[in-house]
């Protein structure tokens, strides 16, 4: 009687973990993605930051407030995309909108740039350099300031994971 009810239990949380796990099944590749951006920029942001403190000649540290950001950001992400593929299919099913798509492009676009930054850092090479000299232009010239005014070389200075 006992190992019947165990069983059952058993079949009973199987059945609703994958109906849970059903219902994303429409973003999951999306999700996917997500978590992989994410945790790529994680990995190379940790390595660009110890390399930033390498050629400063001071001590580097892994802070796990920054870590525990990270991982507030993919939580909050892989929710984002979940939420928007609802309000797609549910509220707005009238207009093909791609809301998760787009929410899940931007995010993984954000992680790009990031990791491009932070491969600019690490290896040091002109094209990497570039692309940082085009965004700290683009983010200047968007906020109106003066060029230098808002990133300089100091904001990439060690400050344990910067992401």
């Amino acid at each position: 009687m006992i190992m019947e009810v165990r069983n059952f239990n058993l079949q009973w949380l199987s059945g609703v973990g994958a109906a849970f796990w059903g219902s994303f099944a429409p973003t999951q590749d999306m999700l996917l993605g997500v978590f992989i951006f994410i945790g790529i920029d994680f990995i190379v942001g940790c390595i660009a930051s110890y390399k930033r403190a390498k050629r400063r000649k001071t001590r580097w540290f892994f802070e796990s407030a920054k870590a525990w950001n990270t991982i507030y950001k993919l939580a909050f992400s892989l929710i984002a995309v979940s939420l928007s593929h609802y309000l797609d299919t549910k509220i707005f099913d009238f207009v093909d909108l791609k809301l998760p798509n787009m929410v899940a492009g931007f995010v993984c676009g954000t992680e790009f740039w990031s990791f491009l930054e932070n491969a600019g850092d690490i290896s040091e090479h002109p094209v990497f350099k570039a692309i940082r000299k085009i965004t700290k232009r683009k983010i200047n010239r968007v906020i109106d300031c003066e060029e230098g005014e808002i990133l300089n070389e100091n904001d990439y200075g060690n400050k344990g994971y910067q992401g």
